[in-house]
């Protein structure tokens, strides 16, 4: 995997909501590849999502502590990621913010003179920052039926907006926070074996829907197969609709990228990653910080 990442230019990967295995991280230090891990959440996006206690606070830095001890010394370790989508964390409440605000200065003190950098809530819609050294943001909008309101929310996002950031009075933005579209993209359907996979009987929760299985019996249902021949041939037009509609998505960012420098040349951005978290890539739009300056910016990857 990090073999083709690096032959695509790509040179971060997002280990998400995971701890990452030791010969990951091996394999990351000696390919030179940089790894952006994220402490796994005590609390899943659907049930309950804002779940909070002093038990998991408590664990959540134990569990912080237990992954520094034993990967300090791994150098592809770059960026570290304390909540996802404020999965855990009931934002709107005031003594949780206060905690994750105190959890972000710990953090960042015992893992500053090693060079990484902190992201305290790695933001999507109805959620925000409130003391970060990156200002990321996910944002999904399905191409071409969005695409007007992808290229607005980008605008608005390579300005800067107050909504990424907490508007109880306790952010503390600096404004020079690199800004990064940590998440966005289109799905496509991947082809499909003759022997059917041992996963097809699993599900995502209790949504039927994401069911694989059964998923021949609907494509015959409903008639997919007078369009489209085989399933493998609906598999190829979804993945030729995702290749293009990504490609539309890096070319805006970067193009923003250009924007933001011509009307303001304070405004240094350095050439960004691409970071595949599965089939979803996202452009780090970032200035130079710590001891990255060293690192090498490739182009954006040219679909």
């Amino acid at each position: 995997m990090m073999t083709k990442a690096k032959r695509l230019g790509i040179n971060l990967l997002r280990c998400h909501l995971k701890v990452a295995h030791p010969v990951y991280l091996d394999v990351a230090d000696e390919s030179g590849m940089l790894i952006w891990t994220e402490l796994p959440s005590w609390s899943d996006c659907w049930f309950p999502a804002d779940h909070f206690s002093t038990m998991a606070a408590v664990r959540a830095e134990r569990m912080f502590w237990e992954i520094l001890i034993r990967h300090w010394n791994h150098p592809c370790i770059v960026l570290q990621t304390i909540i996802n989508e404020s999965w855990g964390i009931n934002l709107q409440e005031t003594s949780q913010r206060q905690w994750l605000l105190a959890i972000f200065d710990h953090i960042k003190s015992l893992v500053g003179p090693l060079g990484r950098l902190v992201v305290d809530n790695s933001a999507c819609e109805g959620n925000f920052h409130l003391k970060t050294d990156i200002e990321d943001f996910h944002q999904y909008y399905s191409m071409p039926d969005h695409v007007d309101k992808w290229d607005k929310w980008l605008a608005d996002f390579a300005a800067r907006p107050e909504w990424t950031y907490s508007t109880y009075g306790d952010a503390q933005r600096t404004g020079r926070e690199p800004l990064l579209v940590s998440e966005f993209g289109n799905w496509g359907l991947p082809k499909l074996p003759e022997e059917l996979p041992w996963w097809f009987e699993l599900g995502f929760g209790t949504h039927e829907v994401a069911r694989p299985r059964g998923v021949l019996d609907r494509f015959r249902t409903f008639r997919f197969d007078e369009i489209f021949g085989t399933f493998n041939q609906l598999a190829e037009e979804t993945q030729r609709h995702q290749f293009s509609s990504l490609k539309y998505e890096i070319e805006s960012i970067r193009s923003a990228i250009d924007c933001a420098l011509r009307s303001s040349p304070e405004f240094q951005v350095g050439r960004g990653f691409i970071n595949f978290q599965t089939a979803r890539p996202c452009a780090i739009v970032r200035e130079r910080l710590l001891n990255l300056d060293a690192c090498q910016f490739p182009e954006l990857v040219r679909l």
